[in-house]
This record gives structure tokens, sequence and C-alpha cells, in this order.
């Protein structure tokens, strides 16, 4: 049976701590409606994160309370297979699990917080106060060459986690989205579809003309530099205006040519940049793909390298008008669609 999430109305001034996970930016982009509703109830909000996540949050909410709490953030290889560089960083995954419950007791008792609402943080909870945690990643797709086994295992440690949360907010519609990444048997937690959740909602959006193609670039290193040079070689080929928001979250505004390159933009620019041009151009990314559905908006996916979800996402966009290309592959795409860019 499907429940239906309402933001119950909670007591003036009740304390929560709000804490994405710092890979991507998506994880902090999804908690902004959150937060925002939580605000207009009365709430007292606590950010609590690290890096670009905790920068962005900070920019949509600089009047908030924040406080540092980082989180694993894997490392990975243009030559070593993506499977495998999580494999052998899986013992200090674990250990930052630890760590975030040691880093949230003290943070619930600082701030005496009453509420935790975790963004794919395992970590981030407390048996002292209600915790949700908010993922579409109940069955995370399996890697290649990967046994049947083995990925039962990882499910059953996955559903395991994430039991042991009040809640579970699942990002989406009935699964309208994330389609088989948010069904598992294993989780025993409260599953509540709250819809998804997009910081573009709900904001101003102001008509521009000079933008043509939109390339957003997101993700870990080094495929996020690999693909904005793809990009850039791209450009270099089209006199189309592009913008480049290459997810750096700095200040810095770059014109190089056709090319304009940003670091952030905030949530009103961002809409009004995705409203508006001819041609956009993203990761597969799940929150990325909110943004766009929000908006109404399709685009060319290119799937980070090695991230199975991505590529299940973006096969699956494809039946909703997205298109899709393998970064690999991507230059001699753009190549052929050079006039309709």
């Amino acid at each position: 049976m499907t429940i239906i999430f309402v933001l119950s109305v909670v007591m003036h001034n009740m304390k929560i701590l709000v804490s994405p996970l710092d890979w991507g930016l998506g994880h902090a982009t999804r908690l902004v409606p959150i937060i925002r509703k939580r605000l207009a109830e009365g709430c007292e909000v606590v950010i609590a994160g690290s890096g670009l996540s905790l920068r962005l949050l900070r920019m949509e909410f600089p009047e908030l309370e924040c406080v540092t709490l980082k989180s694993f953030s894997p490392r990975f290889s243009s030559h070593v297979p993506q499977w495998l560089m999580i494999m052998l960083q899986t013992p200090l995954f674990l250990l930052y699990i630890l760590y975030e419950r040691w880093q949230t007791a003290s943070t619930v008792r600082r701030y005496n917080i009453e509420e935790i609402i975790s963004d794919n943080r395992y970590g981030v909870r407390s048996s002292y106060c209600k915790s949700s945690i908010i993922t579409h990643q109940l069955s995370p797709l399996p890697w290649r060459g990967s046994s049947e086994f083995v990925n039962t295992v990882i499910s059953r440690i996955i559903g395991q986690w994430i039991s042991q949360f009040d809640e579970c907010w699942i990002p989406d519609d009935e699964a309208r989205l994330s389609g088989r990444l948010s069904v598992s048997k294993f989780v025993r937690s409260n599953i509540i579809y709250i819809g998804m959740q997009s910081r573009l909602s709900a904001v101003d959006i102001r008509e521009r003309d000079d933008v043509d193609v939109l390339a957003m670039i997101s993700g870990p290193e080094p495929q996020r530099s690999d693909f904005e040079r793809q990009i850039l070689t791209v450009a270099a080929a089209s006199e189309r205006r592009f913008l480049l928001v290459n997810g750096t979250m700095t200040e810095t505004r770059v014109q190089r040519g056709n090319v304009t390159i940003i670091g952030s933009a905030t949530a009103e620019e961002m809409a009004s940049y995705i409203k508006s041009a001819r041609t956009i151009i993203c990761r597969s990314g799940y929150s990325s793909l909110m943004d766009l559905m929000v908006l109404g908006r399709r685009a060319i996916l290119v799937p980070t390298p090695g991230q199975a979800e991505q590529e299940y996402l973006a096969e699956r966009c494809k039946a909703m008008g997205f298109d899709s290309v393998e970064q690999r592959n991507f230059v001699l795409f753009c190549e052929k669609k050079l006039r309709d860019l």
C-alpha cells in the first residue's frame, strides 16, 4: 500500500538535523525543498555536512546553523574499474559509518535535536529521536561481473542499515522514476514515497535568450574533469552559445569564446537556464533528472562511466523522451548533432 507523504504539523522551534551525503551535489539539492518546508512550519534546522554539498546548502540557507560532519567520498580512477575501487574502499566506508554515529550523537546532545533527516548517510541517526533516511537506492544495481550471491548479500546489508531508521523516504511517485532501484524485500522501515524533490520547484523563473546549450557537470573525479574537457571540445566546433555549470561551487565566471563557465548557480538562476536553454547536456544522476522533470525539460544524458545506476536511469528515461550516450562516444555523437545544437 502506498503511503502518501504529508509533513505533519510540528511544534514551534522543533530542532531538526539535516545531513546530506557529500557525493555529488544531488544529495544536497533535493534536501532544499524539505528544509524550506520545515522552516515554513517554524522549525529550527541545523545542517550537518561537508564539502561541496554543505557549501551548496550554505548558499541556499545562509542564515542557518551549519556544522561539519564529514562523509565518505570515494576515490575513482580512469584506469581501474569503478566496482574494484569501491571494493577496495569498503573498509574505509564502514569506518565512516561508525564515525558518523559518534559525530551525530555529539551533535544531537549539543543542539538538543528532536528529529534527524539523513540523505543516504547510514550513520546519521539516533535512538534518542526520530530518524528518517532519504534514499531511492534500496536495491543498488549489481556491478558488472558480480555474482547473484554477492548482489543479494549487498542488498541485505543495505536493507539492514536502512531498517535501523524509523522511516525511509523515497523521493519519487510510486517508483515512477526510480524503478527497481526503490524496491527491496530487505527493508523493514516504514517506506514513504514523498514525491519528486527539486530545489527548482516553486521558484521564480525568468526567461533568458543568452544560452543555446546548457551543460551541467557533476560527479566524482576524474570523470567530472574528463566530461568537462569533452564538452569544451564540442563547444569549440560549434557557433552556439554554451553555458557550462561545472559543479565546483565557486563564484568564478570565465568566458572562453562562445563558452561561459560558472562554478555554481542559485536555484532561481538554474531554473531559468534549464527552462530557456535550447539543448541541455547533463549526467543521469537521480537529482538532476528530478530537476528536469519538475521543469518539464528533456536532455542529452551522459551517465558517469562505471555507475550502473546512472546507466539504468539513462536507459529508463529514453522512453520519456531523453537522449542517452556513453561518455566515450559523446564527442562523436555531438558532431552528428551540431546542426541541432
